[in-house]
């Protein structure tokens, strides 16, 4: 599974180490471990990052979703780009680096998994919408349009998803439920 509220760690030439840290380490290391240090540096970062989630409530439902993943075995990546690495670019192409940041996010996550890939990606609607991160997806993989985290029922929805079906998830309406 792939969070948009989370930052996740980039790998892009000339920028410094330093902007391009997300929360992939101490996520990669509470999933592998679940030391309460690593879950609180997660929280910590998610926090930070995330001006929507405490806008509109769902801070608890991001962190319910690295329980989950960790008490499920399930992979769980950040996928959004980290906010020092955004300030470093040219007005109008954030969006569409941002979606090439998530995009190199999950295939670094799945290199070396056995084919089909199953994605389950809580995001921003404009963001994973056809003309957002889903351009930049292989043809095989299924868009869908599901996806509400404030909703009650979404982290049953992606732990779902994420565990049965090859699915790209967005946020908008769960009528497709």
């Amino acid at each position: 599974m792939g969070l948009e509220q989370l930052p996740s760690d980039g790998r892009w030439r000339g920028v410094p180490l330093e902007a391009q840290r997300g929360a992939s380490v101490a996520l990669a290391r509470y999933l592998t471990h679940g030391r309460l240090a690593d879950l609180e540096q997660v929280c910590r970062t998610h926090c930070a990052h995330d001006y929507t989630g405490w806008k509109y409530g769902y801070l608890d439902t991001v962190t319910d979703l690295v329980l989950a993943a960790r008490a499920t075995g399930q992979t769980l990546s950040g996928c959004d780009m980290p906010r020092a690495l955004q300030q470093r670019l040219a007005p109008g192409t954030v969006d569409g680096l941002r979606e090439l940041h998530c995009l190199h996010t999950l295939r670094d996550a799945l290199a070396g998994r056995p084919r089909p890939h199953r994605v389950a990606l809580a995001g921003g609607q404009a963001h994973l919408a056809s003309d957002g991160l889903a351009r930049f997806l292989p043809p095989d993989v299924q868009v869908l349009g599901a996806l509400d985290l404030p909703r009650d029922g979404a982290l049953e929805l992606v732990l779902q998803l994420g565990a049965n079906a090859a699915h790209l998830v967005t946020s908008g309406d769960v009528a497709a439920r």
